[in-house]
């Protein structure tokens, strides 16, 4: 009877040691997995970082929401260039009511000007011409930049349509004619 509890003592002693070699082969595999895992956690972590990085990016520099930042903070001026072009805008036409001050002061000096809106505009048209005057139109200026908006007429065949145009320059100050017939 002493030897079956010495044997089975001994199975149960070499049963936990079998059982503690296993746990130690397991906990090295799960060691190789944590490694594994962590490898796996910083992969990922790199790629939504990229990821966020590249969209930010995008939304930032393609989308006008940047525009609008850059122009509340008075910015924009320090990051986009100046995308004014010389020579871009030949225009051999000989004018036949010019408007060559209308971008000048009550002083006859050119000032400068932030946005020139130029209307082409059919001369039977004064209504419309009339109500964007009086809408849009009247905007002179925006956070003290000047704005402008321009009526551009061609040459018509009935000269009582070209006589209106140099009455409105007359009055409105606001037009110009080309001696084109295709404006």
């Amino acid at each position: 009877m002493l030897k079956s509890c010495v044997y089975s003592a001994g199975c149960k002693i070499i049963s936990k040691v079998l059982k503690m070699k296993q746990c130690i082969t397991i906990r090295r595999e799960c060691v190789w997995c944590q490694s594994q895992y962590a490898l796996f956690r910083w992969i990922i972590f790199v790629l939504s970082v990229t990821g966020f990085t590249v969209g930010a990016f995008y939304l930032l520099w393609f989308t006008p929401l940047v525009l609008y930042v850059l122009d509340r903070l008075h910015l924009r001026n320090f990051f986009l260039p100046d995308i004014s072009c010389i020579g871009c805008n030949n225009f051999t036409y000989p004018y036949i009511v010019d408007n060559r001050y209308f971008c000048a002061d009550s002083d006859g000096k050119l000032k400068p000007v932030f946005l020139l809106i130029l209307v082409a505009s059919f001369h039977a048209n004064l209504d419309a011409r009339q109500a964007i005057r009086k809408s849009w139109g009247s905007l002179r200026e925006y956070r003290q930049q000047a704005i402008r908006t321009l009526f551009i007429f061609g040459r018509h065949a009935d000269k009582n349509y070209n006589y209106q145009i140099q009455y409105e320059m007359e009055h409105y100050g606001d037009v110009m004619q080309v001696s084109s017939m295709y404006v």
